[in-house]
């Protein structure tokens, strides 16, 4: 009788041993059930309109709520909507298997080969969760050429002690003013 009731014991603490777990990670929530990734062109010619298509899905099966998304375009970049290098966006919530995109506009800014970075990040609340979540990733583009050339206009002949006059010109590849230069 002693073997039963020990059997029946370790047959109810195994069950509550896996009920327990399953339940355990039924309710566990990862960060990486969010995936979040920015895609655009990965080299451009200076001036060059271009846009970022950042794609994000809730791969969970608990709703994401309070979410909100910040956008940060890169540096010696041109926002053609709004205007602003940062870009704060309070999104409805995500539910369970949606996948949701955003784009970005700008016109990119600067020397040729620089390397200019993108970055997202989003801070969203698992239902049922307290605790707030962030993911973030970002997106590099370089740059192949340069918007402006500079020529030197020189005189061919100088004489000993004679000031020499010349010119620089410079021309802009671009539709857009460019300001504050400087040489």
């Amino acid at each position: 009788m002693k073997k039963i009731i020990i059997s029946i014991f370790v047959l109810l603490v195994a069950v509550a041993v896996v009920l327990a777990i399953w339940f355990w990670q039924d309710g566990k929530w990862s960060p990486d059930a969010l995936k979040l990734e920015i895609l655009g062109p990965e080299i451009v010619q200076a001036g060059e309109e271009i846009e970022y298509l950042v794609k994000f899905k809730n791969n969970d099966k608990n709703r994401l709520e309070n979410v909100d998304l910040v956008f940060e375009f890169p540096t010696h970049s041109i926002p053609l909507e709004g205007k602003k290098q940062i870009v704060v966006q309070e999104l409805d919530d995500i539910l369970p298997g949606v996948e949701k995109s955003i784009i970005f506009k700008a016109v990119l800014l600067g020397q040729k080969n620089d390397v200019l970075e993108a970055n997202v990040e989003i801070t969203y609340t698992p239902k049922n969760l307290s605790a707030a979540n962030k993911n973030k990733t970002s997106f590099t583009t370089q740059l192949k050429s340069a918007p402006i050339t500079f020529e030197f206009d020189l005189p061919t002949k100088s004489g000993q002690g004679e000031d020499v006059e010349f010119f620089l010109n410079y021309f802009s590849n671009i539709d857009y003013i460019l300001q504050d230069l400087r040489i």
